[in-house]
């Protein structure tokens, strides 16, 4: 049949948080473990990132380490969504999210500010000790 199930995978990777320019920001390393679940070419995370510091890292925060590589096509855009944040360092207003990059194994993070609109999040929003939970499906290569 042309619908069996034919690729299933679980597990586990590091999540990590860095800027534009590759500085990494200090996680906890009991929070960095995050999970996978791969259907397919479909691949669902879920973590809770704990900051213990954002050392020296500036603009543009992205989400770095995800499992697997995304498809590359013009269309393939995938969103992953914040359902709780705490500690952070920006306005009542405010909330984030994350895409997936093509091609990438990369989720530059998008701060939405009610008053301006959407902008790339700086460490400096994200602050000592935060921590926020993310989630979401992208298309694999």
């Amino acid at each position: 049949s042309t619908n069996l199930l034919d690729d299933y995978e679980e597990g586990t990777f590091t999540i990590g948080v860095s800027d534009v320019s590759g500085n990494a920001v200090t996680m906890n390393g009991t929070y960095s473990t995050a999970h996978y679940t791969k259907i397919g070419n479909m691949v669902h995370i879920n973590a809770l990132p704990v900051i213990t510091s954002i050392a020296s890292a500036g603009s543009d925060c992205r989400i770095t380490g995800l499992p697997f590589t995304s498809k590359s096509h013009t269309t393939n855009y995938s969103t992953l969504s914040v359902g709780y944040a705490a500690s952070m360092n920006y306005t009542d207003d405010t909330n984030f999210a994350a895409y997936v990059n093509q091609n990438s194994t990369i989720a530059p993070m998008r701060i939405f500010k009610l008053s301006t609109g959407t902008a790339q999040m700086e460490a400096s929003e994200l602050s000592d000790g935060a921590e926020f939970v993310i989630s979401g499906t992208y298309i694999a290569a």
